[in-house]
């Protein structure tokens, strides 16, 4: 079955449980299919009552439940619809998907194992743009949320991509049960369900703050960038390069690791004796450059901006994630690849807990 809803959250920026918890969230439509029946359609946007067998199929922990992406649909049963489901009752074709090293998205999976075109609607962004999300304020109209009467040719459109997500997802299903995964696989996968809705703790006021004195940072050096270069917008990347250029920077673009051999070079160059034929003031504001681009502290925006109202982060483990390995993939803010603690936080104090610095593995002389 496949689910489309409604809700003032992006799913793409907040997540699946954030999503489905928000109290704007409410489904439009879902269709669904029973085994090799035909897909059939409910559509409570438009008033209509739950089918009882969808309801039965549904709190039936007997009757397996297949989706695509599973997580999306399993929140919106629990939270949006108040029908939570134990997640060992479920299925999802794109875990098998990735098991085979396919693309997790459906529309390129469908491509990829070679589906007819009918099963490969590209148009699904433009309808959901148009009924699943405020539609952006104009100068004549503001945001405001487009219902089903309103355009109905369109309603008529996005009704038919649901069910077509639905039939595209059982005939993928079909080609890729040869190649199931054994049912331990399963069951680790059911595990990994539970420690991803189970989410893990944040710190919301030592993220805000570091948000906060982050903000304040970059506000300063681009202030600073912009006194030196006298550049209207000096965090816009062609008037930088611009600038840059003008003062002898050697690279056609801004990336970090350019930007280091940039800097590298000319403090070589410092080191040495030599006469850089760049000022101070370039070499100044690379360094700028490089603090305001950095990318490690953007993690606690999507930290911040996933984390439930309950101070838990979700769902940021994929299964079988990383290609032909099978290997977990980090996902939201990369957790599996935190920096590890140091002998500097010997001696330290968290409240009155002393801090003391673990012992180091005989084995592998790394931190267990």
């Amino acid at each position: 079955h496949d689910l489309e809803s409604f809700s003032l959250e992006d799913v793409t920026k907040v997540g699946a449980s954030r999503y489905a918890r928000h109290e704007s969230t409410e489904p439009l439509m879902l269709a669904y299919a029973f085994d090799d029946e035909p897909v059939k359609q409910w559509v409570p946007a438009e008033g209509q009552p739950m089918p009882a067998e969808v309801e039965d199929a549904v709190l039936d922990d007997r009757i397996l439940k297949y989706a695509w992406n599973k997580n999306f649909e399993w929140n919106i049963w629990t939270h949006s619809l108040d029908m939570p489901t134990p997640h060992r009752a479920w299925r999802d074709p794109m875990v098998m998907a990735l098991s085979l090293s396919l693309p997790g998205k459906l529309l390129k999976c469908g491509q990829v194992l070679r589906l007819d075109e009918k099963y490969l609607k590209q148009d699904g962004h433009r309808l959901i743009n148009w009924f699943s999300k405020l539609r952006p304020a104009t100068k004549t109209k503001p945001a405001r949320r487009v219902h089903f009467h309103e355009q109905w040719a369109k309603w008529q459109e996005f009704l038919e991509y649901n069910r077509m997500d639905t039939e595209s997802e059982r005939k993928i299903y079909r080609i890729l049960r040869k190649y199931d995964l054994p049912e331990h696989e399963w069951e680790l996968w059911h595990l990994d369900q539970e420690i991803n809705d189970r989410g893990m703790p944040i710190n919301m006021e030592m993220c805000r703050n570091v948000i906060e004195v982050r903000d304040e940072l970059v506000a300063n050096r681009l202030q600073e960038m912009e006194e030196i270069t006298r550049l209207d917008n000096p965090n816009a990347q062609a008037q930088l390069l611009g600038w840059l250029q003008d003062q002898g920077y050697p690279f056609n673009d801004l990336k970090a690791g350019h930007i280091r051999r940039a800097m590298e070079k000319y403090d070589q160059m410092v080191e040495r004796g030599q006469r850089p034929n760049q000022s101070e003031e370039y070499r100044r504001v690379l360094e700028l450059r490089s603090e305001v681009s950095r990318t490690s502290t953007k993690k606690f925006d999507a930290v911040w901006s996933h984390t439930d109202a309950d101070g838990n982060l979700r769902n940021c483990f994929q299964f079988t994630g990383a290609g032909r390995t099978w290997r977990w993939a980090g996902r939201v803010f990369q957790p599996q690849n935190l920096a590890k603690p140091t002998k500097d936080l010997d001696g330290l104090t968290w409240g009155d807990t002393q801090i003391e610095a673990a012992p180091r593995s005989k084995r592998h002389g790394s931190w267990p």
